[in-house]
């Protein structure tokens, strides 16, 4: 593996698209009833001033007591295309909690032991076949970080809209120098593109399938999902975001 700038490696993994990025709306339930017009104008204001100049936008939906509040603020890609409630976003790396959740739900079935290591229930993988699970689900792993890898960077800035498949993300690893398990915390996109095939390989279906049976099917989460390579997914405006935090 060759070694590239944490700082630009960091913006770059913020920037490209990986393996399995959920996507998801703003729009409320059906049964949700909508604030008056000068709620929603008081809120889009705020919103204005966040987004400010920055390229791009967003969509902000509020529900209290049962009460929603949606703002829908700039372009939705660079054509002009303008957000809407239905535009659908890249949540980053909260997609690893839907994962981590499918987990220890097989866990709790028996399916799953987390102090089992990854061969157990993946004999063929190519990394972490000694790596516990419980190591991969904290970050502990001892494993490399592709989206730190210079040619994996490379590949994502000259197509920024291909969608990687897990054996080309790990393929970036081939040569990626480790430590051993559980001896500290290094956060790695890594572990969780294993996880993802764990918990395919574990439940027997793709990974889709799994988030809509365990998790998005019973919240009637019905437009969100992992944008996976090979898979069709809804092409309506939408752009990849930067996240700025909030301070309360």
């Amino acid at each position: 593996m060759k070694s590239f700038n944490c700082a630009l490696a960091r913006c770059a993994a913020a920037a490209v698209l990986a393996s399995a990025a959920l996507i998801t709306t703003t729009v409320p339930g059906q049964a949700v009833a909508l604030l008056p017009g000068s709620a929603v104008g008081e809120l889009t204001a705020s919103v204005e001033a966040f987004v400010g100049s920055e390229p791009g936008g967003a969509s902000v939906l509020v529900v209290r007591d049962g009460v929603a509040t949606t703002a829908v603020v700039g372009n939705a890609s660079s054509g002009g295309d303008l957000v809407t409630p239905v535009t659908r976003f890249r949540v980053g790396s909260i997609s690893k909690m839907f994962v981590a959740a499918m987990v220890l739900q097989l866990v709790d079935e028996g399916s799953i032991d987390l102090d089992e290591p990854l061969s157990t229930y993946l004999p063929d993988t190519p990394l972490g076949a000694d790596v516990p699970i419980r190591a991969l689900l904290r970050h502990r792993s001892g494993l490399a970080n592709y989206a730190y890898d210079e040619d994996f960077i490379v590949d994502s800035f000259e197509d920024p809209t291909r969608v990687f498949t897990p054996a080309e993300l790990l393929g970036y690893l081939s040569d990626a120098p480790v430590t051993e398990p559980d001896t500290q915390f290094e956060y790695a996109n890594t572990n969780y593109v294993l996880l993802g095939q764990l918990v395919e390989a574990v439940d027997g279906v793709d990974l889709n399938t799994a988030l809509s049976e365990r998790i998005t099917g019973p919240l009637a989460l019905e437009a969100t999902q992992f944008e996976i390579a090979g898979e069709p997914v809804d092409r309506r405006p939408r752009r990849r975001v930067v996240s700025r935090r909030v301070r309360r």
